[in-house]
C-alpha cells in the first residue's frame, strides 16, 4: 500500500500516485507497458484469479514482469513527510527515508507494558510503570515472601516464642515490637527502586538525545560559518569587480569625451575654416577617419559626456566638404571616407529620429554620386 498523500508537506506530483491504492508509490515498480505501481499493490492485483493485465491499459502483464524503479524510489524517499503518529501528538517532519529511524525513538509510538499487557505511548511508559497494578502486586508478593523467610529463620532460633493473653504467639505483635517491623515497608522500597530505575532509563535517553542534538547543532553552526564566509568572499569579489568595471567605464568615457572635445571638435573647426588656412587641409582625411572610428567604437553606447548635436554638425561638415563644397581642400576627402562616416553614423543610436532621416538622405546621395561616377568612368 502506498503512503497517504496527506502526510507530505508539499503537493505530490500526480505521476507519483499509485493508480490502485491512490497513495504515493511505496517500493515503486514499473510494468512492461510503462505504468508504475506500488510493489504490494501490483503483486496483489496479479495474484487474483484469471488476472494478468495492467490495471491502467489492460495490456498483458505477468507476475514477474514488474521491475523496481530505483530512481523513482530515491526521489520519493527525499520528500518531507509528517510522522504516522501525528494524530497522537507527534509534530516531527523528516524525509521519508528517515521514517524508520525516527519511529525507533518517537515518543508517541504505542508500546505494550510487559506486565499488564496494556497499550500506552512510549513517553507515558515510565509513569505507567510507577502505577501499574501488575508491577505493584508482584512487588508486594515478593516482599511478603522475603518477610516470611526472615520470620521463619527467627522462629527457628527461638526469637518468636513469646506468650500472649490467650497463650499463643501473635505475629502482628511481634512485627510491631521486634526490629523486623521495618520489613513491613519493603514493598514501598521496591516500588521506589522500580521508579528510580525507570527514571534513570528516561534520563539516559534524554542525555543521548541531548548529545545528538548538540552534535547536530555543532555541524550546522560550522556549515553556517562556512557558507557565511563564502558569501562574504563572493560579495567582496563582486563588489570589487563592479567597482573596477564602473571605474573603467568612467575612465573610458572621460577619455573619449576629452579626446572628442580636444581633438575632433577642434579638427572639424579647422575643416570649417580650411578655405582660409590651407595648411590645415592635409589633416582633413585623417580627422574624418578618426570621427568614424569614434562612432564605431561606441556604436550602441554613446559616452555620456559627448554632445550628439556637436557630432552631427561635424558629420554634416564632412558631407558638405566632400560633396557640396568646391574648395580645393574638399578634393582631399574621398567618397569612401564620407560613405564610411555616414554609414557608421546611421547605424549608431547617437542621433534623434530627425537626424537619422537626414543621415539617410545624405547616404543615398553619396551612393547615387558613386554610381554616376562609375558609369562616367566606365
Amino acid at each position: 500500500m502506498g503512503y497517504a498523500t496527506t502526510r507530505f508537506q508539499k503537493s505530490v506530483d500526480p505521476n507519483l500516485v499509485c493508480a490502485i491504492c491512490g497513495g504515493v508509490l511505496e517500493s515503486a515498480v514499473l510494468t512492461p507497458c510503462g505504468h508504475s505501481f506500488c510493489h504490494v499493490c501490483i503483486t496483489t492485483w496479479l495474484t487474483r484469479p484469471a488476472v494478468s493485465s495492467c490495471p491502467e491499459c489492460r495490456s498483458e502483464v505477468h507476475r514477474d514482469s514488474p521491475k523496481p524503479i530505483l530512481s523513482l524510489r530515491n526521489l520519493i524517499g527525499c520528500l518531507e513527510v509528517t510522522c504516522t503518529n501525528k494524530p497522537r501528538g507527534c509534530k516531527e517532519v523528516f524525509i521519508l527515508d528517515k521514517e524508520e529511524t525516527h519511529l525507533q525513538t518517537c515518543a508517541f509510538v504505542s508500546v505494550t507494558c510487559s506486565v499488564c499487557s496494556g497499550d500506552v505511548l512510549r513517553y507515558q511508559l515510565p509513569s505507567h510503570q510507577m502505577n501499574c497494578v501488575g508491577i505493584n502486586t508482584s512487588i508486594e508478593q515478593d516482599s511478603e515472601e522475603d518477610n516470611s523467610v526472615v520470620l521463619k529463620r527467627s522462629s527457628s532460633s527461638g526469637y518468636l516464642s513469646f506468650p500472649t493473653a490467650d497463650g499463643r504467639n501473635s505475629l502482628s505483635d511481634f512485627l510491631l515490637r521486634s526490629p523486623y517491623s521495618a520489613l513491613t515497608s519493603t514493598g514501598q522500597v521496591m516500588r521506589l527502586l522500580s521508579r528510580i530505575g525507570s527514571l534513570e532509563k528516561q534520563v539516559g535517553r534524554l542525555l543521548d538525545d541531548l548529545h545528538e542534538a548538540h552534535s547536530r547543532n555543532s555541524y550546522l553552526y560550522s556549515q553556517n560559518r562556512k557558507m557565511k564566509s563564502e558569501l562574504e568572499d563572493r560579495y567582496r569579489s563582486s563588489e570589487s569587480a563592479t567597482t573596477d568595471f564602473s571605474q573603467r567605464d568612467s575612465v573610458i568615457e572621460s577619455r573619449a569625451s576629452d579626446r572628442f572635445q580636444r581633438d575632433y571638435a577642434n579638427s572639424y573647426y579647422y575643416i570649417n575654416v580650411a578655405n582660409t588656412y590651407e595648411e590645415q587641409s592635409s589633416e582633413i582625411p585623417e580627422e574624418v577617419g578618426k570621427l568614424s572610428l569614434l562612432i564605431a567604437r561606441y556604436l550602441l553606447r554613446k559616452p555620456k559626456h559627448l554632445d550628439s548635436d556637436l557630432v552631427f554638425q561635424a558629420v554634416k561638415r564632412c558631407y558638405e566638404w566632400g560633396f557640396v563644397s568646391a574648395s580645393s581642400a574638399a578634393q582631399l576627402i574621398s567618397d569612401h571616407d564620407v560613405h564610411m562616416l555616414l554609414a557608421t553614423a546611421y547605424a549608431s543610436n547617437w542621433f534623434s529620429a530627425a537626424q537619422r532621416v537626414t543621415l539617410g538622405c545624405w547616404l543615398q546621395c553619396v551612393l547615387r554620386c558613386q554610381g554616376c561616377r562609375r558609369v562616367v568612368e566606365g
